[in-house]
């Protein structure tokens, strides 16, 4: 319950220097293909992220929300050690958007 009041939507976070290049702006609706399937949901422009990566948390677990979707399944051949949760993506602004509340509560901007 808490955890889907700080963040009741998917979000991706991504780098300001990848958004900058792609155009992606805080609160944006973007896309996100892998060879695996297609996430959808509002971008999150921060510098914890490496340029270059992006991160959508694990929690949204359903369908075209669901991260999970995108990850590989391959494990060391010897200890069965799972690759753990990444996968190459691309990403694409699907329209410009106008931040949440709860997604400026998030970055500790209070909406206003």
């Amino acid at each position: 319950m808490a955890l889907n009041e700080r963040a009741p939507h998917p979000y991706v976070e991504i780098h300001p220097t990848d958004a900058g290049k792609l155009e992606i702006a805080l609160g944006d609706l973007v896309e996100i293909t892998s060879p695996n399937g297609r996430w959808e949901g509002v971008a999150m422009v921060v510098d914890t992220v490496r340029p270059g990566e992006v991160f959508v948390p694990f929690h949204y677990g359903h369908g075209s929300q669901s991260a999970n979707q995108h990850t590989w399944y391959a494990r060391d051949p010897v200890s069965h050690q799972p690759q753990l949760k990444s996968s190459p993506v691309a990403m694409r602004r699907l329209s410009f958007g106008q931040p949440e509340p709860w997604l400026l509560a998030r970055l500790g901007i209070w909406y206003q």
